[in-house]
């Protein structure tokens, strides 16, 4: 049977760096390279070089300063011949000032917005009078907006009155990364000493509560009822000060251990090692690393800022001794904080690319 190659471009970062955003578009462009349906194409622009980008004509780098970005990018979104350009972005930073521009270059793809950052409606609050219009005109200009959760979907369409076709689909895809195994030796060293580890990770800034995590270990750890390690890891967004005030919490602690800008298949070792996964955010979107524990089978934690998923143990935002207390249920019973299995988001995405395909073909 002859396969149908309908184009797709991704349109936002490839690792490296790694993070939310470019770890779910390495994902799902190996997900789309292995359907019969579609061929995959990203538009990178996180500046960065690397073998895979050097080797991969379907992975279209974009350098120089922000504006010769801006153009080159332009440009390939104009010239390019396919069914759908997808547009993955963070908070809406940044996107809401070009947004417009990069949609309107091509007439002929259908648009797709997934917002991944749980910051986007508080930024979108703090915006300018002039600044909230620019974020309305460029939701406007999507044939479908892909939201993580239903408080940012919510929001779109009840406060920003946006009559795009709005769906939810977490932003969570399965790893398929080997072990690292010089890490896992390594940890294994470390689990040795205890008789559970409790891991987290984020950006190196203050809403991610890494503070109320040491706080509530160290409490814990202090009062001699549980033998347990803790692991730190951080990404490369960071708030100088604030990494100082973690550095100085967590100086001299043999019974806790920090990574910085782990690569996906470290990380996933680091997940399989542990025990527990706290997510101590005061926002989220979809929280991927969150699922990814729970895909592993973890033990999870996390801030009742947000909806999460069935079965995740939930303490209180921001409240330092409700997370003590959850983090003592869980190291005293193995089975509390176990997450339902994930949904195959991934299929839910082929699903939604196929209906846009096909409207295309109607023209709608």
């Amino acid at each position: 049977m002859k396969k149908i190659n309908h184009k797709i471009l991704l349109v936002g970062m490839y690792p490296p760096p790694y993070g939310g955003i470019t770890v779910h578009i390495e994902r799902l462009k190996r997900i789309l390279d292995k359907s019969r349906n579609y061929k995959c194409y990203v538009l990178d622009f996180s500046g960065v070089e690397s073998n895979e980008k050097n080797k991969n004509r379907n992975i279209i780098l974009v350098k120089g300063n922000k504006i010769v970005r801006l153009i080159k990018a332009l440009v390939r979104i104009k010239r390019f011949k396919g069914d759908i350009i997808h547009f993955h972005v963070s908070a809406f930073g940044n996107f809401k000032y070009v947004g417009i521009l990069l949609v309107h270059s091509n007439n002929q793809a259908k648009k797709i917005l997934t917002i991944h950052s749980g910051s986007f409606i508080q930024n979108y609050k703090k915006g300018s009078w002039i600044q909230k219009k620019m974020v309305i005109w460029s939701l406007k200009s999507f044939d479908y907006i892909i939201s993580v959760n239903k408080l940012q979907a919510n929001f779109i369409r009840e406060n920003l009155k946006i009559k795009s076709r709005i769906v939810v689909i977490p932003a969570f895809l399965p790893p398929v990364y080997p072990e690292n195994i010089i890490l896992k030796d390594e940890i294994s060293s470390f689990k040795k000493k205890f008789q559970k580890v409790i891991v987290t990770s984020g950006f190196m800034l203050r809403y991610y509560g890494f503070h109320i995590i040491i706080e509530a270990f160290n409490e814990i750890a202090n009062s001699h009822l549980f033998r347990a390690g803790l692991i730190i890891v951080y990404y490369t967004k960071e708030d100088l000060s604030y990494k100082n005030e973690i550095l100085n919490m967590v100086k001299g602690k043999a019974n806790i251990k920090m990574y910085s800008s782990l690569d996906p298949a470290s990380f996933a070792t680091i997940l399989r090692e542990c025990s527990i996964f706290v997510r101590a955010t005061d926002r989220d979107g979809d929280a991927v690393a969150l699922r990814e524990a729970a895909f592993f089978n973890k033990q999870v934690i996390a801030s009742d800022c947000v909806e999460r998923p069935k079965g995740v143990l939930l303490f209180k935002t921001m409240d330092k001794n409700d997370l003590k207390e959850k983090m003592k249920i869980a190291l005293s019973d193995p089975n509390c904080g176990k997450v339902e299995s994930s949904e195959k988001y991934g299929e839910k995405l082929i699903q939604l690319y196929n209906i846009i395909v096909s409207e295309k073909k109607k023209g709608a």
